[in-house]
């Protein structure tokens, strides 16, 4: 009896001390933050023991977490901040206890983006640039100096066509955040030009940036819009890569952290919330090998708390805290992201993508006309009308065949 007795604790203080992570992160951040964690813990007579759970990207890890409401996860870490709003307002997220200190380093707004709640849900750990990671050879194609400064349009110039590869806002959150950027450069009917002309020249649509690198690295496309840890990794395996950060379009956004109110282990996950805003700040931007950082791999992330950045010496770092936005950038509303995004996203993916056969026969896409208005665009989000699966599927049905009638008479 005394035997059993002694495992059921065993078993009982492992389940408590055991923290499930769900992320997107790639496997080499998960193993650097992972041992760092632990090093860290043992200073502290912490035995937190973390399991990573892997769904897919952003958006499937979403889904997964609301339509899994009793899934045992402790914590969501990574895929930008919108996920964390639409978990806040699900109240799926429970409230961060975070230490004064913490707190008095928070900043809230960047260049106009939103990279930490003020209700203190979720907090950016750290941030990370959104472009476009190219091929050299694509200033030769057209005819351009390698001088030469390269925006987003470049996405859509003819010279380009099948040279370039886009993922599905359905299934990549970093591509769901890229695309809606340009609709808040370009506006409704501006933002579907773009989509349309940019498809028209992809070779090949994706489900996730990990395909884009791979084509990217073996040359298979010259162009693809990327986050910035993504597109250093291509550009460490050919060195004919490089990454391009538009003058014109806020590149800077918030990847987070937070608690999910499902949790078992709450003290247990406070303290891979504490680690990853204290001392792994200093190690995400730390050279591979330069005390405290990484050990084999480098994170390729920027800070989110402010004071990291004088406790590192690395060049190759910049502060993003200390340089103004560019003056002839947008100016981001971060509300209207969180609004519409999943709505964009099925809609985008559902036109611009599911029906990109159709496009691609179109000679001029500027002629092709939004699936439909912005204010109905806008009804419907207001309404949260496909928030119902059936509604969204059937509304989005009936939109396909309208346009596909638009585009064959045009």
């Amino acid at each position: 009896m005394k035997l059993i007795t002694s495992c059921l604790f065993i078993l009982c203080l492992t389940a408590q001390e055991l923290v499930t992570i769900i992320s997107p992160h790639p496997d080499t951040y998960k193993k650097e933050f992972e041992q760092a964690f632990y090093d860290w813990s043992k200073g502290r007579n912490l035995t937190v023991q973390l399991r990573w759970l892997d769904i897919g990207g952003t958006i499937d890890i979403l889904r997964y977490l609301i339509e899994n409401p009793y899934a045992e996860v402790d914590i969501l870490f990574g895929g930008g901040t919108d996920p964390f709003e639409e978990l806040k307002k699900r109240n799926m997220l429970l409230k961060l206890e975070l230490r004064d200190e913490i707190k008095r380093e928070l900043i809230f707004n960047l260049n106009g983006v939103l990279i930490n709640d003020p209700d203190f849900y979720w907090i950016s750990v750290n941030l990370n640039s959104f472009g476009l990671c190219v091929n050299k050879l694509i200033f030769q194609v057209l005819g351009l100096p390698q001088t030469s400064t390269l925006g987003w349009d470049v996405l859509t110039r003819p010279p380009l066509k099948n040279k370039i590869a886009l993922a599905d806002p359905r299934k990549s959150g970093s591509a769901r955040f890229a695309y809606d950027l340009i609709f808040q450069k370009y506006g409704w009917k501006g933002g579907w030009s773009f989509m349309y002309a940019a498809s028209k020249n992809a070779k090949s649509f994706t489900f996730s940036s990990s395909v884009l690198i791979k084509k990217l690295i073996l040359k298979d496309i010259l162009a693809a819009p990327l986050v910035e840890s993504h597109a250093r990794k291509a550009v460490s395996l050919n060195q004919d890569l490089t990454f391009i950060i538009s003058p014109d379009i806020p590149s800077l956004f918030g990847d987070a952290i937070g608690i999910l109110s499902r949790t078992k282990n709450r003290a247990a996950a406070q303290n891979v919330v504490e680690f990853a805003l204290t001392d792994w700040q200093v190690i995400s931007i730390s050279k591979v090998g330069q005390f405290p950082g990484p050990k084999k791999y480098e994170i390729k992330r920027l800070a989110a708390i402010p004071s990291a950045y004088k406790k590192v010496n690395n060049p190759g770092v910049e502060n993003p805290f200390v340089n103004p936005t560019q003056e002839n950038s947008i100016i981001f509303d971060p509300q209207k992201s969180l609004e519409r995004w999943y709505e964009l996203s099925f809609l985008i993916g559902s036109i611009v993508f599911d029906l990109n056969f159709l496009i691609k026969n179109i000679e001029n896409t500027e002629t092709i006309p939004p699936p439909l208005s912005e204010e109905a665009f806008n009804e419907i989000v207001n309404t949260k009308r496909w928030r119902n699966v059936f509604l969204r599927d059937q509304d989005l049905a009936t939109l396909r065949v309208e346009f596909m009638r638009q585009v064959k008479g045009s």
